[in-house]
């Protein structure tokens, strides 16, 4: 049966079937619009979601790297404050290397920084604060690596292997362990220093194998030798190593492994008989052979020693990189800043003029500061104040303190001594223009004192320069003072940070004779007065007037008293009480009479019912109320009598003729030839004077190692993104110690 189509179907109904089948045949994949279409969208996906994810790593690494360098920095930090507070010496990281009036070079805690210029060569330069030194105090049992038992024989203690010392045992008893008391002066040598990480140096030229470069910063560059902070612990001196089988009682000697010594000259010698150098601003970096010797190197290398170069040599660079332990990680640490242009991060250089160069051409160099800093605290406008405001011992009032003392000792150097007067006896440092001495302790161990007046507003100036020393520029090879003119003057102990006005009477004016070398200051020459001419000066009374002008033949030639009335410094000069030193003949009758021997003090003049016994005398500190109407020496200053001259009979029997007069004894019995005289012994007269006013104010800028400021930028670069992470910490630390 045929089957008959609807009447209403049409055509293309009636085909949809077989096409619907055509199509489903093609559709067999993806077309291409569809596969670009997932690629994308699962691109834009996983970039959604990886980004973020490592953006999340990198952040951890620089969080990671941020917490390092707080917690490195801290600990680096507490380390150092325990160094300093505990510290018995610290060494003065003021000092730049200078050669002082004796011609010697004086070189203090610096360190040298190796740099790049501009063409590509490498420099050396020293800096100040980038390294600290210090010396602990001495514990119990550091001096010997042995102990005793009950019967008294040696016992070897433990050796602790980084320090080389003692490691002590808890059940020691308080007597055996800790400080040893009173503090002194330990063995270990702390250095705290800024160092490029690999400090290894050519055998030849002394140059750093790899030069200073920062790969985090100068990306071009294919190396990399930054600077860290080092903490080393040494030994200055170690017992010979050249004996074999050393003891207890082996001598020690100079550490030639870490050190160097030099003879009077300066001059390195390597001899163990010599002087220790223990300052060297290149040490680490130094590539001389450990002792001197480069075949015997081997017997100074230090525990951990290794040949880095593999040149079978012990140098000394790498015996100080076997003891210096890094405070930071050395893959990330730079504790070293240079200039930088903003735009580009490189490196500025300079010429000599301090202008930057934009091109290679020249031996430019750039601007370098350590990120560890090691600075004594600056104290500025400190008063001095007087030691000593009562003289009630001597009997007399105080005039003038001979000695000040400032806030902190320890100064550094240099420093600056202002001590501010004026003549009309008013406020010293409200005055228009300022009348003021100045004294510049520069390097050279000497005190420079100069006269200045200038208006208020500009005083005090920057160092004088080329102004006239008016002081009494001592001699740095005798201490004897050559100008006999000074109009003022004093000494300093810059350790101590006292300024001393009083100057014994020998040491300065009275000029003996020079002494034979080695140099030592001249020992102090006394004011010499004859028996006789005391006895003759005046028929009523003994006396000496020490402003007079010194008898000759008695005394040197040059020598002038410093209180000579004669004098360009008179009125201004004053003893100071109670440090006179009286000898002369002894007026006892007896066998001593007429030889040297020391007088006493009695009651000041002021008091005439004291009466003045054998061996005594009195003196006046200063002049009487108004003496300028007089020309009487006992109404002034330097006015020294005996006791007066009048007869006495000796013995029983006064019929029998033998008086004495009690006068200064002219002779003396020669007890070797019975019935043979001898001239007495002379009177000898020493003092100590000052030239210091009571309205006079003393003012000091200095440097005080009593407290250290102690700064550290630490800086640890993040080796993902190659950025820093800085922490900044400070603070600053009384060193208790130093009083000791």
């Amino acid at each position: 049966m045929r089957a008959i189509s609807q009447p209403n179907e049409s055509a293309e109904n009636r085909l949809r079937p077989a096409a619907n089948a055509a199509g489903q045949r093609f559709r067999t994949g993806f077309t291409l619009v569809e596969l670009l279409v997932v690629i994308a969208l699962t691109a834009i996906l996983l970039t959604v979601i990886f980004i973020p994810l490592v953006n999340s790593y990198a952040l951890t690494s620089k969080a990671d790297t941020q917490i390092l360098a707080q917690g490195t920095g801290r600990a680096a930090l507490s380390n150092l404050i325990g160094l300093l507070s505990n510290a018995d010496t610290i060494y003065d990281n003021a000092i730049t290397t200078q050669v002082n009036g004796k011609g010697q070079t004086i070189i203090g805690s610096e360190i040298n920084l190796w740099l790049p210029e501009f063409d590509g060569k490498q420099y050396t330069k020293p800096v100040s604060f980038a390294m600290l030194e210090a010396v602990t105090p001495a514990r119990q049992l550091d001096q010997s690596t042995y102990t005793y038992d009950a019967m008294g024989n040696p016992i070897a203690m433990p050796i602790d292997p980084t320090t080389n010392q003692p490691i002590y045992d808890p059940s020691l008893s308080p007597g055996l362990s800790g400080f040893q008391l009173p503090l002194a002066p330990g063995r270990i040598l702390t250095r705290v220093f800024v160092g490029l990480t690999n400090n290894a140096v050519d055998s030849l030229t002394g140059l750093p194998v790899v030069p200073y470069s920062n790969q985090y910063e100068d990306k071009q560059n294919t190396f990399s030798n930054r600077y860290t902070l080092y903490r080393a612990e040494v030994t200055a001196y170690i017992q010979d190593p050249n004996v074999i089988n050393p003891t207890p009682n082996t001598k020690y000697v100079p550490n030639l492994g870490l050190f160097h010594t030099v003879d009077a000259s300066g001059n390195v010698t390597n001899n163990v008989g010599d002087t220790l150098r223990l300052h060297d601003p290149n040490f680490f970096y130094d590539n001389s052979p450990a002792g001197g010797v480069a075949g015997t190197s081997k017997l100074w290398a230090v525990k951990g020693w290794r040949d880095l170069n593999n040149d079978g040599v012990c140098e000394i660079w790498e015996n100080w990189a076997a003891l210096s332990v890094s405070l930071f990680p050395k893959d990330k640490v730079d504790m070293l800043a240079l200039d930088r242009n903003p735009d580009t991060n490189a490196i500025i250089y300079y010429d000599n003029n301090g202008q930057p160069q934009t091109s290679p051409g020249g031996a430019d160099k750039p601007n370098a500061r350590t990120l560890a800093v090691f600075k004594p605290t600056f104290v500025q406008n400190d008063v001095a104040v007087p030691t000593s405001l009562d003289n009630s011992g001597n009997e007399t009032p105080l005039a003038q303190s001979p000695t000040y003392m400032t806030q902190y000792a320890h100064w550094t150097r240099p420093y600056r001594v202002v001590v501010y007067r004026t003549p009309s006896g008013a406020d010293p440092i409200k005055q228009n223009p300022l009348t003021y001495y100045e004294a510049i302790g520069a390097y050279s161990g000497d005190t420079r004192i100069f006269a200045l007046s200038v208006p208020a507003a500009t005083a005090p100036p920057a160092v004088p320069g080329a102004l006239t020393d008016v002081g009494p520029q001592p001699d740095p090879k005798t201490g004897a003072f050559t100008n006999l003119t000074a109009p003022f003057g004093f000494t300093v102990n810059a350790d101590k940070g006292i300024i001393n006005f009083a100057y014994t009477n020998g040491v300065t004016v009275n000029v003996g004779p020079a002494p034979a070398a080695p140099y030592k200051p001249y020992d102090p020459v006394p004011q010499r007065y004859s028996p006789l001419i005391v006895n003759l000066n005046d028929p009523t009374r003994r006396y000496i007037d020490l402003r007079a002008t010194l008898p000759g033949g008695l005394n040197p030639a040059s020598a002038v008293s410093p209180l000579d009335k004669n004098a360009p410094w008179y009125g201004d000069v004053h003893i100071v009480p109670g440090s006179e030193l009286v000898y002369g003949p002894d007026q006892v009758p007896g066998p001593h009479y007429g030889y040297r021997i020391r007088y006493t003090r009695v009651a000041s003049l002021s008091n005439s019912n004291v009466a003045i016994g054998a061996n005594q005398y009195q003196i006046n500190y200063e002049n009487n109320s108004n003496p300028q109407a007089s020309t009487d020496p006992s109404l002034f200053l330097g006015y020294l009598k005996f006791r007066d001259g009048t007869e006495v009979a000796v013995g029983e029997d006064p019929a029998a003729g033998k008086f004495y007069k009690l006068l200064l004894p002219n002779l003396k019995a020669d007890l070797t030839n019975p019935g043979f005289n001898l001239p007495a012994d002379n009177v000898e007269v020493s003092y100590s004077f000052t030239m210091i006013r009571p309205n006079d104010v003393v003012k000091v800028d200095y440097m005080t190692r009593d407290l250290m400021n102690v700064a550290l930028e630490v800086r640890l670069y993040d080796a993902r993104s190659g950025q820093p992470q800085i922490i900044s910490l400070s603070d600053k630390v009384k060193v208790r110690n130093l009083q000791h």
